[in-house]
């Protein structure tokens, strides 16, 4: 009889065996105890051995009893095996009359404590089974079974043992996973084995189980089976991801932005509202909403939570004033308004710190006007007119300054290249060869002649100035001369630079121009330069009289004393009586 083992990897559901395995020097688990008499007689394991056409069996005894000695022990065996050799060598086969039992039997001492080894050699391979195993000491004996070689002779024998079963995630790919391999026993080789895989359904969509069975077929068609389950678990939850915090402005509709959701094995879980909660702020067109959401898959795995908050927000009106902020005494300036809400609502209007003669007229649908008449003695600027237009939680505000002069004149700057002009007014804003934030009419011409040198020169417009300081940058294009004047109209031209070398382009030059509410030599600021104005000048210098306001009107020449301040003396009086009687040059700007 022969005895065959064999392990077998995996290639398709059907395999051909063409080859011999052996195995040799396997332990198996299969050690027992017994007890003879009132002693006890422990098996450490049985190993067996397996050659071409032979087999080796080995068990080791020990023995704790007394008398001291076992008298012989016999281990069961088929009536067919032909046994080959044995150690200890005094050795019978063949039926023992004292237990019955057909096998091998010793008939020696055994002593106590010591661990001792009986083998044997059989003809042929066999497959492990129980057998029957017997010891004697003196008057006593005992009978248990142990692992041998099967007492069969004939018949094919094949066993097949499965791989253990797998459990893997619902993602996984069958073809991908290790299932392992069978491993088969058998005496009538070779072995065919094959398998075949049943689906069963899961305990939801995403899980299911395979059910293989497997199948060894030795030569005379006798088969074994065995099954092996692979099941798909889901345990994953879903992941889900909610989009950052927004801002929707009312009145628009309350809008939430959905998850992005996405499982390992559910192509569509569900997405699951678990709360929306609002709460308002100060403001009665403004709330504050978060939603939170969750999703779940097809087997009940639910995800973490997320949110998102939406802020319902109110947006501020936009205030717009038109340009005019310039007016001449005694005649009326109309300042336009104009608000307007992104939400739809109708914005209230507010005017702070009107100066006298001055109103605002409210149309109530977000627009008006700020009407202002000054008087003879308002003549300078008024400061701080604050405009505010509210829709009752936010606003707009705008404040501008008015500028009453007793008489509209206006400032011309020129220069004659190779420069630029830059030209900042009392507000800050400015005006260049390529911008223009003073608007209201200015302007900045390259194409006149001021001086008729045949070259253009650069000339900067403002017709509505504002009272007070205005700065005056020139910027080199090219090293050389250049030549700069200011001028008012009714006064005679200033000159702010003349022939001023160059020494290169990273130079600029800064000069300052002050725009006051008349024209120099209008003493009493009544608009006219005559005899009354000579008069006032004499008054002022040689009688102490009242001073003009401001004093500069009466530097009529624009000379200045070592400190800075006006040089106002005899020198001004001719130069107005010159102008006024002898059509001598004007004032200066």
């Amino acid at each position: 009889m022969n005895f065959w083992l064999k392990r077998f990897s995996k290639k398709s559901g059907y395999l051909l065996v063409l080859f011999l395995l052996v195995i040799a020097n396997c332990s198996l688990l299969l050690a027992d105890t017994t007890v003879v008499g009132n002693y006890t007689l422990i098996f450490n394991g049985v190993s067996y051995e397996i050659e071409e056409s032979t087999s080796t069996w080995c068990y080791t005894l020990l023995w704790n009893g007394t008398p001291s000695q076992l008298s012989h022990l016999v281990i069961q065996l088929g009536e067919c095996a032909q046994v080959l050799s044995a150690f200890p060598e005094n050795i019978r086969v063949g039926l023992d009359g004292s237990t019955e039992i057909f096998g091998i039997k010793w008939d020696t001492t055994i002593p106590a404590n010591i661990p001792t080894q009986f083998c044997f050699t059989l003809n042929g391979l066999y497959v492990i089974e129980p057998i029957l195993f017997a010891a004697k000491a003196g008057s006593d004996n005992n009978i248990s079974n142990i692992a041998g070689a099967s007492l069969a002779c004939e018949e094919c024998q094949v066993q097949i043992t499965c791989p253990p079963d797998i459990m893997a995630d619902c993602s996984a790919k069958l073809e991908s996973l290790d299932t392992g391999v069978p491993q088969v026993q058998g005496n009538c080789p070779p072995f065919i084995i094959s398998f075949s895989d049943e689906e069963l359904a899961g305990d939801c969509e995403s899980e299911k189980t395979i059910q293989r069975t497997w199948v060894a077929t030795d030569i005379s068609g006798m088969t074994a089976r065995c099954q092996q389950l692979i099941s798909f678990q889901d345990t994953t939850p879903p992941t889900i991801a909610c989009a950052s915090s927004k801002i929707i402005f009312h009145p628009n509709p309350l809008a939430f932005d959905t998850p992005e959701i996405s499982d390992n094995c559910d192509t569509s879980p569900a997405l699951i509202i678990v709360s929306t909660t609002g709460s308002a702020t100060d403001c009665p067109s403004e709330s504050i909403y978060i939603r939170t959401w969750e999703a779940i898959d097809a087997c009940g795995n639910v995800s973490a939570q997320c949110s998102q908050t939406v802020q319902y927000q109110n947006r501020a009106p936009v205030l717009t004033l038109s340009n005019d902020k310039t007016v001449v005494r005694e005649e009326t300036l109309v300042v336009s308004v104009l608000a307007q809400d992104p939400d739809g609502t109708i914005p209230a209007l507010t005017v702070l710190n009107l100066p006298p003669n001055a109103a605002f007229q409210n149309n109530l649908d977000g627009s008006g006007s700020l009407i202002f008449t000054p008087d003879y003695f308002q003549v300078g600027v008024h400061a701080g007119i604050t405009f505010i237009a509210t829709d009752g939680c936010l606003a707009d505000t705008e404040i501008i300054d008015l500028h009453v002069f007793v008489r509209h004149d206006s400032v011309a700057v020129n220069v004659q290249s190779p420069v630029n002009l830059v030209i900042v007014d009392p507000k800050l804003d400015s005006i260049g060869i390529d911008f223009n934030t003073i608007l209201e009419g200015s302007s900045y011409d390259t194409t006149q002649d001021v001086n008729n040198d045949g070259e253009k020169d650069d000339v900067v417009k403002i017709p509505n100035p504002y009272l007070g300081i205005y700065q005056v940058r020139v910027v080199p294009t090219d090293t050389g001369q250049f030549s700069a004047g200011i001028r008012i109209d009714g006064n005679d031209q200033v000159q702010l630079a003349s022939n001023v070398v160059i020494p290169s382009t990273d130079t600029t030059f800064e000069y300052q121009a002050e725009v006051f509410p008349t024209l120099r030599g209008d003493m009493n600021s009544d608009t006219k330069i005559n005899l009354i104005d000579i008069i006032f000048l004499v008054n002022y210098i040689f009688k102490s009289g009242p001073a003009s306001n401001p004093l500069a009107l009466s530097n009529l020449n624009c000379d200045k004393k070592g400190d800075g301040t006006d040089n106002i003396n005899l020198q001004d009086i001719i130069y107005l009586v010159n102008y006024i009687f002898k059509a001598g040059p004007h004032p200066c700007s």
